[in-house]
């Protein structure tokens, strides 16, 4: 990036700023931004200018998340084993507690208006959001967003961000259609 100099009037000056770190796949990241993919640990960034070259440390710590609960209430249930139904969570029913006592929901961490419009955390707490299903024999499954390729059963649902784990019961069951024709397209297709 070229930055007016303030020294010298007119004059431009050509100046990098990078922290470099290891992402999940472990490829080295020269990054000019402080990443969500960033574990919490001590950095260095490097600036170089002028031909020159210096740097600082910084410290990305973790949110002080505590807890976090959900209230599921109105979340459907039961749901179609080898469907690309999903689990159809609303952010405003999951509520963050931090380390001094408040509680956020999850919505208004990450979206700064009802038009949703993103905060500055969004991508902070979105990216360390796992969601994973527990089978009835303790197991994790992979939830990629449908129960494709998931047995019948009951499962736990758990969304953990930070450590902090919160579920719920569901159900899946095998589809009651034994088979499905179309005899026409409607006329207004």
């Amino acid at each position: 990036d070229e930055w007016e100099d303030a020294d010298f009037p007119g004059k431009t000056v050509e100046m990098e700023q990078f922290v470099t770190y290891e992402d999940r796949w472990g490829d080295e990241i020269d990054s000019a931004y402080i990443d969500s993919e960033m574990e919490a640990g001590t950095y260095t960034v490097t600036v170089r200018a002028y031909g020159c070259e210096t740097s600082y440390e910084i410290e990305v710590v973790e949110p002080d998340v505590k807890a976090i609960s959900i209230d599921a209430a109105d979340w459907k249930k039961n749901y179609c084993t080898n469907s690309y139904d999903g689990i159809d969570y609303d952010l405003k029913d999951v509520t963050v507690t931090f380390g001094d006592g408040t509680k956020n929901t999850l919505y208004d961490l990450v979206y700064a208006n009802d038009e949703g419009a993103w905060t500055d955390e969004h991508d902070t707490y979105m990216e360390h959001l796992k969601r994973y299903l527990i089978d009835e024999n303790g197991n994790t499954l992979n939830y990629h967003g449908n129960f494709r390729g998931i047995s019948e059963g009951t499962y736990k649902f758990v969304l953990e961000l930070f450590g902090c784990k919160a579920s719920c019961d569901i159900t899946v069951s095998a589809s009651n259609i034994e088979a499905m024709t179309i005899s026409k397209y409607p006329d207004d297709m």
